[in-house]
């Protein structure tokens, strides 16, 4: 017989368990290219993960992990970075909940090791969608003039984007992906340029899309 604690969202999947620790929010890096052009790097750790909120009418994105080696930079050299581009927030989850809180109230859950993996004064990380293609090219359509392979209208929410699987294509001279794009209060996934005049040549395009829209109301 199972025993322990676990918390369901309106979805039925698990949010919280005992045995495991949840990510929570962090803290947030701005990010402030008002053109829409231009990167903004940055270091994390590997326990660490980042999600983009773009401000309205701009695009955002970051890479994770190694995602860098078609770039001439020196963040090559580093295992995880970050790249901004336009206007918005790369907002930071991790899994370590502090014990110190100031707050004697609310509800705490800890693991089988006695160390603290949730605790209800914490923004937990809520998944709204999952959108997952193996190959986006018969996703894509125009709107407005951008190729577009996903948008969702979310009313009254601040949503970002945590990706986890990106595509990659040469478009002319320029490096192309997906990125999170908010208009109005549509959110999309649009082709946007990840490395403007690519030195490296071509490369073995990659169509796959892994993309977990997270709410971030309040944040």
């Amino acid at each position: 017989m199972s025993t322990g604690f676990e918390v369901v969202n309106d979805n039925g999947s698990k949010q919280v368990l005992d045995k495991a620790p949840l990510f929570v929010f962090r803290d947030k890096l701005d990010h402030n290219n008002p053109n829409g052009s231009g990167r903004q790097y940055g270091q994390f750790s590997n326990k660490h993960v980042f999600a983009t909120r773009p401000y309205d009418g701009h695009t955002l994105l970051t890479k994770q992990g190694g995602a860098f080696y078609w770039l001439d930079d020196p963040v090559d050299n580093e295992p995880y970075a970050h790249v901004g581009i336009g206007q918005g927030e790369v907002i930071r989850f991790d899994y370590n909940i502090p014990a110190n809180s100031t707050d004697n109230y609310g509800l705490e859950v800890f693991g089988e090791s006695g160390s603290l993996v949730y605790t209800s004064n914490q923004k937990a990380l809520k998944i709204l969608d999952v959108v997952k293609f193996s190959d986006i090219r018969p996703e894509l359509t125009t709107v407005n003039g951008r190729n577009t392979c996903w948008s969702k209208n979310y009313i009254g929410k601040n949503v970002a984007a945590l990706t986890i699987q990106f595509p990659a294509w040469n478009k002319n001279s320029d490096l192309m992906t997906i990125a999170l794009a908010k208009r109005g209060d549509t959110y999309a996934l649009e082709a946007a340029v990840e490395v403007s005049n690519d030195s490296n040549g071509d490369i073995v395009p990659a169509w796959g899309l892994y993309v977990l829209i997270i709410d971030v109301t309040g944040y």
